[in-house]
């Protein structure tokens, strides 16, 4: 069980890019039964299903630029969609000599279809004059895709050391753009509703980077560091701060304690993504952009004597 996309992003309701976004949130959990077999001391195989589900919010301001009495104070849109999606792996390790490793891995892609409701509240006049009412729903769906991806990898273990390299290839091109649908039949509402649908995106494929050394000292301690690069997938024309996509070069340390078959794991890693400045046909979002993240993690894992 594992989450291989998601992101979070908010900004301030009264900040200068709420017309655009205020909250954005895609969480995907991903349940993968797997197997796999040691055909010889040279190659392994392994394969697995893909079930994930998908839970998608996204919020934003509404502003009415109108004069009184059709203006009035800022407004509010808000879109909470599921659903889920079934996708498949394949992986091979092979051990042409003992301390060379090679795997290849590769994840389908997952398209979701997400159901559930567009919400705005907060209405002016002008928008109480299309709805009907200051507040207005409707059910809606789209599809999401999570891209396919393929790995390919190499490990160097000489004695205490293990030296890893990785490139992985993902599929993001697929993800043209979002298009909503609305289960709404009045013309005019409707009209009002795919004012900005669809969503262009306009993805780009990436080479992401790795590399890492693990240096264990004995049964017991063990040492880790590495490093990655991950391009940019988003386009400057298609860019929003919903998605503050730019390149990310990552940092990462982290060690382990084994007793009597439990492992304790502690890992650091900083993301430094690169600046970006933004001037696209959207104009509300120019500007530039820049972040860092810090991220710390425990893990635990239990080995049964059999």
């Amino acid at each position: 069980i594992n989450s291989p996309f998601g992101l979070k992003t908010l900004w301030p309701d009264d900040g200068a890019l709420r017309y655009v976004a205020t909250k954005s949130e895609l969480k995907v959990i991903n349940y993968n039964p797997s197997a796999a077999f040691k055909i010889d001391d040279k190659l392994s195989v392994g394969g697995g299903i893909d079930y994930s589900t998908v839970k998608v919010t996204y919020d934003k301001m509404l502003g009415f630029p109108f004069p009184p009495p059709f203006g009035g104070p800022d407004g509010r849109e808000n879109v909470g969609e599921k659903g889920h999606g079934w996708g498949w792996d394949l992986g091979a390790m092979v051990k042409p000599l003992e301390n060379h490793q090679f795997g290849v891995s590769y994840r389908s892609g997952v398209t979701s279809k997400v159901k559930g409701n567009v919400a705005f509240s907060g209405l002016a006049p002008i928008g109480y004059f299309i709805a009907g009412q200051n507040f207005y729903q409707t059910g809606t769906d789209t599809k999401i895709k999570l891209p396919a991806s393929l790995m390919l990898g190499y490990a160097w273990k000489p004695g205490p050391w293990t030296v890893a390299f990785d490139a992985e290839w993902t599929h993001y091109s697929t993800t043209k753009e979002n298009k909503s649908n609305f289960a709404e039949t009045n013309p005019l509402i409707l009209a009002a509703l795919n004012a900005h649908n669809p969503i262009k995106r306009d993805w780009r494929n990436t080479w992401n980077l790795g590399a890492g050394t693990d240096y264990k000292f004995n049964r017991t301690w063990a040492a880790r560091a590495g490093l990655f690069y991950l391009p940019s997938v988003v386009p400057e024309n298609t860019w929003q701060p919903s998605i503050p996509d730019s390149s990310i070069m990552g940092f990462t340390l982290g060690g382990g304690y084994t007793w009597q078959g439990l492992t304790v794991d502690l890992a650091y890693n900083f993301l430094d993504y690169s600046k970006r400045t933004v001037h696209n046909q959207l104009g509300l979002d120019d500007g530039s952009y820049k972040t860092s993240i810090n991220v710390y993690s425990l893990g635990l894992t239990y080995r049964f004597k059999v």
